[in-house]
């Protein structure tokens, strides 16, 4: 697996990079719901990508609803249970078979009103794994986004 560079224009992954501009996420209370948004650049393309998720929590369900965006359109819908947390993967690239994958792990129950989550991005090539991030874990409830 490749080090991961942290440089002023952003996490270079090599073939991916992370732009350092912070987005900042956008929650509904009414709706339990956060968005959250990160552009990313397919270096060896030359192409950025706008990548989000939307997280809708479920206290009854102890589960939370995730949708996937990439430039605005829908790549995938999930819900993620405390008591199973899965790894989803999505194609980045067609016709490559380059895929970013979310693992999740480590999801609570916090409090009454929250859930916590903790995720690993990788992105695999032709199902072996390229690299690995590990995110800081995200606790959502009530109240909004909070890392961990």
């Amino acid at each position: 697996m490749p080090t991961i560079h942290a440089a002023s224009n952003g996490t270079d992954f090599g073939i991916i990079t992370f732009p350092a501009e912070k987005e900042q996420c956008t929650c509904a209370l009414l709706s339990m719901s956060c968005t959250c948004c990160q552009s990313v650049v397919v270096n060896i393309m030359n192409i950025t990508r706008r990548l989000c998720m939307t997280f809708k929590l479920s206290i009854l369900s102890v589960s939370v609803d995730v949708t996937i965006t990439l430039d605005g359109n829908q790549v995938s819908q999930f819900s993620i249970s405390a008591k199973n947390p899965p790894t989803y993967c999505m194609p980045m690239l067609d016709p490559t078979p380059l895929a970013m994958c979310v693992k999740v792990h480590d999801v609570k129950v916090v409090g009454l009103t929250g859930v916590q989550i903790c995720s690993t991005f990788y992105t695999s090539f032709d199902t072996n794994q390229i690299f690995a991030y590990e995110f800081p874990c995200v606790k959502l409830s009530t109240s909004g986004v909070e890392l961990m």
